[in-house]
Parts: structure tokens; C-alpha cells; sequence
């Protein structure tokens, strides 16, 4: 009779793949042709505030109030950077100008998805590409450092712009929501 011994299971494994351990984000920068994805800079965080708040960016925000205090950003700022299941990270141009953040929120190491999202803070930015080059850099990453196969993404049903480049990235749309009165499309990529 053949015995079967047991597989023995690695600790660090299983606690990352049920989200006990934070997301490694000590990473050279990432780097593409027109943008580099840099680890967010508690430094820049007035900038950052200063950009984030602009009218014509929060018209296609739904992740902030969008009368918030630089107080309450500081604060949500050091919680997600706390936080074992978000990662983010801020695009710069190859100059080095702050120009946007990609963010991974809800990562499930366990059932290898998170939700991802971009947002540009200057218009001028815009449908020139700069999107979808640090798209196609954080979820290329994401799915090595963290072995994700699925992500997914909320965006408004009449942000063609966003919705055509997430399409051209990989995503596709699986759903369409209505919150509040508003119109949203859910859209997933697998790797």
C-alpha cells in the first residue's frame, strides 16, 4: 500500500494569499515611454491635493467628496497607505511633473482580483496616451508582484474617453449600473 504524504504548505503563502501582509511597494520605479509610476510622495501631497480638486477632474470622480479639507486627504492618505489591500502610485512625465495616480483598492490575494483605477489631474493630459501607458504598466506589474489574474473598474457611462481607452488596455464591459441617478459601466480585464 503507498502512503501519500501530506503537501506542507509554505506560512508566508497562505497569510499573503488571505491579505494579512501588505503589498510589497519598496519597487524601482516603473517606467514607459512617456510616464513613470513612482511610490506616493508624502512631500507632494499639497500638490497632489491642489491638482486632485480641480472641477474639470472631479467631474468623473466618484472615489473623493469632493469638498474635502486638505486634512481629511492627509488623514485618508496615511490610511491608505496603512491599508494590506490598496496600492498606489503616482504618474509622473519622464520631467518628473505629477500628472495623475493609478490605484489598486480591494486586492484579494486569495481570489487574485482587485479593482483598479486611474485618474489624470490635468486635462491637458488628456487622450494623448498617458492613460493607458501607466494602465498597461501597474497591471503588468500587479499581476507578477501580486499574482492577480482579474481586474475590474467602475467608470461613468458617458466618460467615452475613459471607457474607449480602458477597452484598448484590455478591459471590457460586463455590466450597467445606475447609482444616485447616474449612469456607471462595470469593466474587467484578465491577464
Amino acid at each position: 500500500m503507498t502512503q501519500i504524504s501530506p503537501k506542507y504548505l509554505d506560512v508566508s503563502e497562505i497569510l499573503k494569499r488571505i491579505n494579512l501582509m501588505k503589498p510589497d511597494v519598496n519597487f524601482t520605479p516603473l517606467r514607459g515611454k512617456s510616464v513613470v509610476l513612482r511610490a506616493r510622495d508624502p512631500r507632494l501631497l499639497r500638490e497632489f491635493y491642489a491638482k486632485r480638486f480641480q472641477p474639470e477632474v472631479l467631474r468623473w470622480s466618484d472615489v473623493w467628496p469632493k469638498d474635502s479639507t486638505f486634512e481629511e486627504v492627509r488623514l485618508r492618505f496615511e490610511e491608505q497607505e496603512r491599508s494590506p489591500k490598496e496600492w498606489r502610485l503616482w504618474i509622473h512625465t519622464l520631467a518628473g511633473r505629477l500628472i495623475g495616480e493609478v490605484s489598486l483598492t480591494d486586492i484579494d490575494r486569495l481570489k487574485r482580483k482587485a479593482e483598479f483605477s486611474i485618474v489624470l489631474f490635468d486635462p491637458a493630459y488628456w487622450g494623448r496616451g498617458y492613460g493607458s501607458e501607466a494602465a498597461r504598466l501597474v497591471l503588468v506589474e500587479a499581476a507578477k508582484r501580486f499574482d492577480l489574474e482579474l481586474f475590474y473598474l467602475f467608470t461613468a457611462a458617458d466618460n467615452k474617453r475613459a471607457i474607449r481607452s480602458f477597452e484598448k488596455i484590455g478591459f471590457r464591459i460586463t455590466e450597467r449600473l445606475r447609482l444616485e441617478g447616474e449612469g456607471f459601466v462595470k469593466m474587467v480585464a484578465e491577464t
